[in-house]
This record gives C-alpha cells, sequence and structure tokens, in this order.
C-alpha cells in the first residue's frame, strides 16, 4: 500500500505507544524511525492497487502512486532485506516497528526486495571452501595411489 502519512518517531517503544492508541489507522499512516521525504496528502482518487509476486527470497512490486509516497509491505522487515526500485538499489525502511518498506516518487515504478542474509552468504562460502579442499585431498590421494 502507498502511505501519504508518515510519523517519524525515533524511540521504538514510543512508536509502539503511538500505536497503541485507539486513533491509530495503519491503512493511513505509517510510523518510522528516520526523517522521510515530505509527502502530500493522499490523493483524492485512490491509486492504482499495486501489484505483487512473491517467489522464494523475492517480491516484486508495480506500483504507480500519484505522488511520492511510502510504500509498505504488510511483511516482516528483517536484516539480509535489500530493495531495488527500477534497477537501482534503494534503501530499505522499517515500517510501523515490524513491517518493510522503501521510499517511491510519483509514477510507475517495478520494486524487488530481495532477502540475501549475510549468514547464507558466509555459509555459502564455507561450503564451496570444503568442497574444493575434499576436492584437494581426494586428488593428492588418487595421485599417491
Amino acid at each position: 500500500m502507498a502511505c501519504y502519512r508518515v510519523e517519524t518517531i525515533p524511540d521504538d517503544d514510543a512508536q509502539l505507544d503511538y500505536m497503541a492508541r485507539p486513533d491509530f489507522d495503519p491503512a493511513t499512516v505509517a510510523v518510522v524511525s528516520e526523517s522521510m521525504p515530505t509527502v502530500r496528502p493522499a490523493p483524492a482518487i485512490p491509486d492504482p492497487i499495486p501489484v505483487v509476486r512473491y517467489a522464494p527470497n523475492t517480491v516484486v512490486v508495480t506500483a504507480t502512486p500519484s505522488a511520492p509516497a511510502l510504500l509498505v509491505l504488510a511483511d516482516n522487515y528483517y536484516d539480509g532485506w535489500s530493495v531495488i526500485v527500477d534497477g537501482k538499489l534503494a534503501p530499505i525502511v522499517r515500517v510501523n516497528y515490524t513491517l518493510r518498506g522503501v521510499w517511491l516518487s510519483a509514477g510507475s515504478h517495478t520494486i524487488e526486495f530481495v532477502y540475501r542474509p549475510l549468514s547464507f552468504l558466509i555459509g555459502g562460502l564455507i561450503s564451496v571452501m570444503a568442497m574444493a579442499i575434499v576436492a584437494i585431498v581426494m586428488i593428492v590421494q588418487r595421485g599417491r595411489g
């Protein structure tokens, strides 16, 4: 969803307190910890609904906000997610304490959220190194025999 009202609250506990208020509406306001660009009021005519496609470790969204907005996915924010907007790496934003989002300018965009945690990369590197060591040992053993 494209959000046109953003509240900046740096403290996590204060964010939770704000979102616990009875007048908090997550459909109309996003809570972030860092300053965001200025947003305008929501457009009178709602934006087209973003198209979302899920695949393993990837979420692709096509969105067309009519004004600058914060795109918010109803998916959890975890370290390891990155976001690419129109082919360029963009900063990922933690929204409403636990969701992830990205700032978009007005217009049509293709947004790709990709999950590549550092632990996967380190594990893959260790696996490749272990296979190389095993291969070298096998080659040396074969050469001796």
